[in-house]
């Protein structure tokens, strides 16, 4: 590759459209052990050399308040919120921003129905026929210093594949599905901004999950049937992020975070789980860039 089109392509990226000439992850939203590389029977969702993309097309209205930091936007979009365990995604959504200098809103519902790239032609299972409903609000109570709230809804019901005796199974087959609700508070001393001189930064977050899940059973060990095709369970969870970071001087800084979650918790899928979190420009997976919390 010359010069020349490094730029070209460097350029692409940035923008609401991408074209790619060989197996490069060129959007820091795809996750690298997304469903995009299993095998797949019909090859629906294999990552191929060439491809065609379009990450956003959107309408925006911005006159229901007289605030500047106001507006309502409907099409695939950018979600977004500053830590990225919540979202973090390009998505068809009407979406309500509201951002003032003591105030952060977000209200919105979104819904995938297609990755608009040619050679993903089909959605992750757990994308098909999962609707999201989500508000999030922030108030800086004294400078600095914000504390905030945060809630989410997945209504899926998406029809479910039954496994068929003598017929092989598929990665794209969808085997669950059901409606999760997550409610969570936060606190941040504006600790994602990279522009942020404080001497000490930190953030802490709490959340809780509850709601109602379908599986398909599988086939028993004889290839017969299983007694249920599906099973019903009511699931509750819980997770904690909190960190701190302290700057030695405008070079150097150290921190130090703490996560936990139990063992049903799960994420809402729209994450990114990148963020600023490191107090520089560079957005950094949060678990570590070489595995993925699921």
């Amino acid at each position: 590759m010359d010069l020349r089109r490094k730029r070209c392509v460097e350029r692409l990226r940035h923008g609401p459209g991408v074209a790619s000439s060989d197996i490069i992850e060129t959007d820091t939203l795809q996750q690298s052990t997304d469903d995009a590389n299993q095998q797949t029977t019909n090859n629906d969702r294999k990552a191929k050399k060439n491809y065609l993309a379009m990450r956003e097309f959107w309408v925006g209205y911005s006159g229901f308040t007289p605030y500047p930091g106001e507006i309502l936007k409907l099409g695939r979009q950018r979600l977004r919120n500053d830590d990225g365990q919540w979202r973090d995604t390009n998505i068809e959504a009407l979406n309500w921003t509201f951002d003032t200098t003591l105030l952060k809103a977000n209200v919105g519902v979104a819904e995938r129905f297609s990755e608009y790239r040619t050679d993903l032609k089909e959605l992750s299972p757990k994308d098909k026929d999962r609707q999201h409903l989500f508000a999030d609000a922030a108030y800086q109570w004294t400078p600095g210093q914000w504390i905030g709230l945060r809630g989410h809804h997945t209504h899926d019901n998406g029809k479910l594949d039954f496994p068929e005796p003598g017929v092989a199974t598929d990665s794209l087959d969808k085997r669950e599905n059901g409606d999760l609700s997550w409610l969570g508070i936060e606190a941040n001393s504006d600790a994602y901004n990279w522009r942020n001189t404080n001497t000490v930064n930190y953030w802490a977050s709490i959340t809780g999950m509850r709601g109602d899940r379908d599986t398909v059973n599988a086939l028993k060990a004889d290839g017969s049937r299983p007694d249920q095709a599906k099973r019903s369970d009511d699931v509750s969870g819980w997770a904690t992020d909190l960190g701190v970071r302290l700057r030695l001087d405008p070079q150097w800084q150290v921190g130090a975070a703490y996560s936990r979650a139990s063992a049903e918790y799960e994420q809402n899928g729209l994450q990114s789980n990148r963020s600023n979190w490191t107090g520089t420009q560079s957005r950094v997976h949060r678990f570590g860039e070489a595995s993925v919390a699921r």
